[in-house]
């Protein structure tokens, strides 16, 4: 190589390497070892865009703080959400609200060059403060499953883990993949899931739930209903009878939700004893661990499939 590229202390090198440096810059390529702007489009629409990746994060739900670590960026978290408990390593670090408030000045005193917020979960005033002040915010609202996958790959950009996030959002592809396979083309069942039982609620036909529904080829008995989530009386679930119900819970063993059926021997799925609990964190919150829920609830609709399959 010749001596010129090797000795910078030559007027000759230091000129042509200033004039690299102008061309990569008139080129929008920034000096060497500079990182490019990231810009994309959140879940709302709205655009979000760093100047380098984020290096401190705080997130505003729990299936945040998930998607975070899941896709390379936990080392950034530094606050989550109440209820953020997964994984372990979130458990302490400092809380910053919930979905009914924001602690806006805690928020600030993290310091965080990028905000995950869940757009329909967190109060809209609160996030637009979050902005008006500075902040970054990116909003999360999956409407899918593919969802969680593109979300993944989306943290990963604005916190610089790309590898990993694309193999979280691979591994996670392919584990939905293997399930449609193994599930989707079966017997439909109908049935009705409860997110809650006092007041008693389920999921419309808009919740992303029905998509976990679907690829176990269970039909949600309240789809035609546009709402996301819907509170109702006992007597609309008596009126369509399902063939199945899923008690959705806290924590790992079946509650008073599960209870309240056996009231209703009439009810075909509590004739037949298909009346399922499942552990609400497996499925309610939109990471790659909904594919261990939606494995759990699968075999619910198998085993409500195979009851009637042998009358």
């Amino acid at each position: 190589m010749s001596p010129m590229f090797m000795d910078f202390s030559s007027r000759r090198a230091r000129s042509l390497f200033a004039g690299l440096i102008l061309a990569g810059l008139l080129l929008g390529g920034g000096p060497p070892g500079a990182a490019a702007d990231i810009s994309l489009r959140d879940d709302a629409g709205r655009e979000v865009r760093l100047a380098q990746p984020a290096r401190r994060i705080v997130s505003l739900a729990p299936h945040l703080a998930e998607l975070a670590h899941a896709a390379g960026a936990g080392r950034a978290l530094v606050g989550v959400s109440a209820h953020s408990d997964y994984p372990a390593a979130v458990q302490n670090l400092p809380r910053v609200g919930s979905g009914q408030g924001l602690d806006i000045e805690r928020i600030l005193a993290l310091r965080p060059d990028l905000v995950l917020a869940w757009h329909s979960g967190n109060p809209p005033r609160a996030l637009q403060r979050l902005e008006a002040l500075g902040l970054v915010v990116y909003r999360s609202e999956p409407a899918d499953l593919a969802a969680i996958a593109t979300g993944l790959e989306q943290i990963g950009r604005l916190a610089g883990s790309d590898v990993e996030a694309r193999r979280a959002a691979e591994d996670f592809r392919a584990g939905l993949a293997a399930l449609q396979e193994r599930y989707a083309t079966r017997r439909p069942v109908r049935l009705f899931y409860q997110l809650w039982h006092q007041p008693l609620m389920t999921v419309g036909g808009r919740h992303w739930l029905n998509d976990a529904l679907r690829l176990c080829g269970a039909v949600n008995v309240f789809a035609d209903q546009p709402e996301q989530v819907l509170t109702l009386d006992l007597e609309a679930v008596l009126a369509r009878d399902p063939e199945l119900l899923v008690v959705a819970g806290v924590g790992e063993e079946p509650g008073a939700g599960l209870d309240l059926w056996q009231a209703w021997p009439s009810l075909g799925a509590v004739t037949h004893g298909q009346v399922h609990w499942l552990p609400a964190d497996r499925l309610h919150r939109p990471t790659p661990r909904i594919l261990e829920g939606i494995e759990i609830l699968c075999r619910q609709v198998d085993a409500a499939r195979g009851i009637r399959g042998t009358e």
